[in-house]
């Protein structure tokens, strides 16, 4: 079972919602209001946007390891971080079956 959750970095819920519509499809997705928990989900993997450093308290040096985009793979049931390179698989990836089997193995490893 693989469930994406979309942390936005979006300026406002419009673009939050045009972003969902035009590029993600009907992700599951923090709301764009509840501003506290995505920022601590940023703050938590040190992954947001160049414009939020300072506002998410990943402004000092080595503090942010990721830019957007990022996928960050996590095991649902131990909450494990199974790999922050998600978009890297993406990109290097031969097709959807060879990346979603990759991720798999990462869940029975």
């Amino acid at each position: 079972l693989l469930e994406v959750l979309y942390v936005s970095s979006d300026s406002s819920k419009e673009q939050m919602d045009q972003t969902m519509t035009s590029h993600h499809g009907p992700w599951k997705s923090i709301p764009f209001d509840n501003v506290e928990e995505r920022s601590n989900l940023k703050k938590h993997f040190g992954a947001c946007a160049g414009k939020e450093m300072m506002e998410v308290g990943l402004g000092g040096p080595g503090q942010r390891k990721f830019g957007i985009p990022t996928i960050i793979l996590i095991d649902c049931q131990t909450e494990a971080v199974l790999t922050t390179d998600g978009v890297d698989d993406l990109m290097r990836g031969s097709g959807s079956s060879d990346i979603l089997s990759g991720w798999e193995k990462l869940l029975s490893s």
